[in-house]
């Protein structure tokens, strides 16, 4: 019957979500390990580090300034809240959107009301264009923050709570990278839509600053 059928396909498709996390989760600690404690691995020409939040940033800004045509990222309530302080991370947002990339952007669920305080002039260009997709989840779900570009490379911020990323870790490998993609699709499906509210929103902010030549914020 069709209710039997549904609870099976809904079964193996949560198998599948479970299965993906466990994967992503054991190669994130796996990536902790050689950052903290200097484990020996495998293909150490593809792996670079970084031991401080500032080189960190700067590394994110450089992939995105150098992605065409694929974006995605993701990170815990500390990291964003700084992002978004952050004039330097939108040009280079903008310039990735520039470039012909899509991107999509899972926040943690608590940053849809506080980045209306934030924004800048240019945090509010990246928003509303339609190049860029936003969704929300709860926090608890997102292991790690990180940024994959293109399918080739992605980014990887250690954080702490309260204190946000003190390091990190670059990969530049297609499979593994294709592998951190898969998990942050799974987190997408199950996260909430909210682009095309948060655009209607912004737009109408930066309309308002137009009308009254409002001066963008500096942070």
């Amino acid at each position: 019957d069709p209710e039997s059928i549904m609870s099976v396909i809904v079964g193996k498709k949560k198998e599948e979500i479970d299965m993906i996390e466990k994967v992503a989760d054991k190669s994130l600690k796996e990536l902790k390990g050689i950052y903290e404690h200097g484990e020996s691995y495998e293909g150490q020409e593809k792996v670079w580090f970084f031991n401080s939040e500032e080189s960190v940033w700067g590394e994110i800004m450089n992939m995105l300034k150098s992605s065409k045509n694929y974006v995605c990222s993701t990170a815990k309530m500390d990291v964003w809240a700084k992002g978004v302080k952050n004039e330097k991370i939108s040009l280079s947002f903008l310039k990735a959107i520039n470039n012909g990339a899509k991107i999509e952007v899972i926040l943690p669920l608590q940053m849809r009301d506080y980045i209306k305080d934030f924004l800048t002039k240019s945090w509010l260009n990246v928003f509303v264009h339609k190049n860029f997709s936003t969704r929300i989840i709860d926090e608890d779900k997102i292991l790690y923050g990180f940024l994959a570009t293109d399918y080739e490379s992605f980014g990887l911020g250690f954080e702490k709570p309260g204190v946000g990323i003190y390091g990190g870790i670059k990969v530049t490998d297609s499979m593994i990278t294709t592998g951190m993609i898969d998990y942050f699709k799974t987190l997408w499906n199950m996260a909430l839509p909210i682009e095309n509210e948060l655009r209607r929103e912004m737009q109408k902010t930066l309309k308002n600053m137009e009308e009254r030549k409002i001066p963008a914020k500096n942070h």
